[in-house]
């Protein structure tokens, strides 16, 4: 899920650059990135649905929370009496994360300072590095992702890259005790897969909505198809959706062979009435 770029932006990235691995840095990255959430200027289409994915009183959670967008909104929806569970594995990420879920007073919040997989550990995460030698925190991904297959053009591939160890949790163990989960957002640059094998007794107890982007590329550089994908969610009898930010519409996906990088709803027959008028 990505977020444009200002040229001022980008400006101030090089100037600040022989900064980066200081404290001040991180306050800037936090003040920045808070401002950006709570004005708006930080935004995706899907946000809109949030309202119909969620109630006040429940339990989501942002799973490769980055520096908290819907982590904010999802914060927001739920209210006081709600809960949002933000999983942020890269330590320079999740440390800004505490700094705007500080700033910005989301006390409903919880954040675990872990990856998501298939099995507890530690694994090595890629982080792709720019050329001001700044952190890309929201591409960082499973190191065993092979990026140097088939046809790459048009993906973005990065020149410098830095590894780091995370540790690694199974949602199944670590999520426990819920009366509800309506709603997941993941964004985990193409190890979802491994995050909902961790994650079945979650899903087929609480059906909830699964917000996801999709880059077939990133699934081709873990060895899985689409139907590693989608196959488990088809058998438990969800649908597969694609919001149209032109109609605000749901469009069902009946070619996953046309699946293309974007953001994906999977929706549960248990929740559809809650996006009926996007149908």
């Amino acid at each position: 899920m990505t977020t444009g770029d200002t040229l001022i932006r980008r400006l101030a990235k090089r100037i600040l650059a022989p900064i980066r691995s200081t404290p001040i840095y991180s306050q800037i990255q936090t003040w920045s990135m808070s401002r950006d959430i709570r004005s708006g200027r930080m935004q995706e289409p899907e946000l809109v649905l949030l309202s119909s994915a969620i109630k006040p009183g429940e339990t989501a959670l942002d799973i490769g929370a980055n520096f908290g967008l819907y982590s904010y909104h999802l914060s927001r929806q739920v209210g006081p009496a709600g809960r949002v569970i933000s999983f942020e594995p890269v330590p320079f990420t999740c440390h800004t994360l505490r700094g705007v879920v500080k700033r910005l007073g989301l006390k409903n919040v919880d954040i675990r300072p872990v990856g998501v997989g298939e099995k507890p550990g530690t694994l090595s995460f890629t982080v792709p590095l720019q050329k001001s030698g700044q952190f890309m925190a929201g591409q960082a991904f499973i190191g065993s992702r092979n990026d140097n297959h088939g046809d790459i053009q048009g993906q973005v591939r990065w020149e410098n890259t830095t590894q780091i160890s995370c540790p690694v949790v199974i949602l199944d163990d670590e999520v426990k005790g819920l009366s509800t989960l309506p709603f997941i957002k993941i964004d985990i640059e193409g190890a979802e897969v491994f995050a909902f094998r961790g994650a079945k007794n979650l899903i087929s107890q609480f059906h909830p909505t699964i917000l996801i982007e999709i880059n077939p590329w990133f699934l081709d550089g873990f060895q899985l198809t689409m139907d590693d994908l989608t196959g488990p969610f088809h058998d438990l009898g969800y649908k597969v959706y694609r919001y149209d930010e032109s109609r605000k519409k749901l469009d069902h996906v009946t070619d996953e062979s046309k699946i293309s990088e974007y953001n994906y709803l999977f929706i549960h027959p248990d929740y559809e009435s809650r996006f009926s008028e996007y149908f």
